[in-house]
């Protein structure tokens, strides 16, 4: 259900990361979090980079510029069905 087309070969290599360290490969990362995520597919993605990097500013907030010691974390949300009843 993809807005867009997505290069079968040619993958952002933080998403391949992103994809390996939930076992899979990207494109069963994309469909698993198209199913996860319904309101963003890329929403779980964002919250691993967001996290990756608050964790690397803390370690050499002098390579990331403009963090200050600010929170970088992104807010996402589940779409969850509702309830029946």
């Amino acid at each position: 259900m993809r807005g867009w087309p997505m290069p079968s070969k040619s993958w952002n290599p933080r998403f391949v990361a992103y994809a390996n360290s939930h076992g899979r490969d990207p494109e069963i990362q994309l469909v698993h979090d198209e199913k996860e995520w319904p309101g963003g597919s890329m929403c779980g993605f964002m919250l691993f980079i967001s996290e990756k990097w608050e964790t690397f500013s803390k370690l050499r907030p002098d390579l990331v510029p403009g963090t200050r010691g600010l929170d970088r974390r992104m807010t996402c949300y589940k779409v969850l069905p509702k309830e029946e009843g």
